[in-house]
This record gives structure tokens, sequence and C-alpha cells, in this order.
């Protein structure tokens, strides 16, 4: 055996580094696509389907912020018939105060003029007691029915 036919470690190194680098660079191989692997349609294929479902979640989002500013407008809508309510209520309790207040004044003024009349309605029955009170009254009503009469006899 000659010195080329004997395996120096040098050799027995090179054949290691060798099995590991072609170790390597299959692995790079089933790493990276080759031509005859890749589908480009069905990559595009997938590209469009993303692209709808990406358009459809920004129809999504979309759509949400739309409701968002619309409750948020019904929030305010409500709120401000609440206060528009509120305030109308307040007005109304005003009124009836101040209506109930008229009505029980009207209502004293009522019973003070029916007992002024009661009592003017007993006056008259009473005749004894206005002619005590207006003596001279009563003398000039008789002596002016007293010429009534007298006059209406001598027709």
């Amino acid at each position: 055996m000659g010195k080329a036919d004997q395996p120096t470690e040098r050799g027995e190194e090179r054949a290691g580094v060798n099995q590991a680098s072609s170790a390597n660079t299959e692995q790079e191989n089933a790493m990276v696509p080759v031509a005859h692997d890749f589908d480009l349609a069905a990559y595009v294929e997938q590209a469009l389907v993303l692209d709808e479902r990406s358009k459809g979640w920004q129809q999504m989002a979309a759509q949400e912020e739309d409701l968002v500013e619309q409750t948020h407008a019904l929030r305010r809508a409500i709120e401000e018939d609440k206060q528009q309510i509120n305030d109308a209520l307040e007005v109304l309790e005003q009124e009836l105060t101040l209506i109930s207040t008229q009505a029980s004044s009207a209502r004293a003024q009522l019973e003070d003029r029916r007992s002024e009349a009661l009592a003017g309605l007993e006056r008259l029955g009473d005749w004894k007691g206005w002619v005590r009170e207006n003596p001279w009254k009563a003398i000039g009503v008789g002596f002016a029915v007293g010429i009534y009469f007298g006059s209406m006899v001598n027709s």
C-alpha cells in the first residue's frame, strides 16, 4: 500500500466533513421548494381566499364601527329624551301646584259667598229682625206699599 492508499487522519476528517455537508445540503434542499413541487395556482387561490376573507373582516369591522356609532347616538338621544321628559314633568308639577292653589282659593271664596248668601236669605226670612235693624227703611217700605195699594183701590 502506498501512501495514497493509506487512510490518513486528514482523509478521514475530510470524509466526515463531506458526509456532514451532504446531509446539510439535503436538509436545505428539502426546505427550499423545488420548481416542480411549487404549485403557483394553489398559491394564488389561497392568496385570493385570504384576500376575500380580509375584505370580509374589514367590512365586518366597518359595520361594527357603524353599530357602535349608532349605539352611541341612540344612547345620547335617549338621554336627551329622558331630560326632556323630566323637564316636562317638572313643569307639569309646577302647573299642578299652581292650579291646585288657585282651586283651593276659589273654593274658599265660593264657600264665603255661599255663607253670605245663606245669611242674607235667613235675614230676608226673618222680617222682624230686619225691621228691628232698619226701622226707618221699614216705615218707608210700609208707606210705599200703602200708596201703591191705595192707588189701585181708587182706580
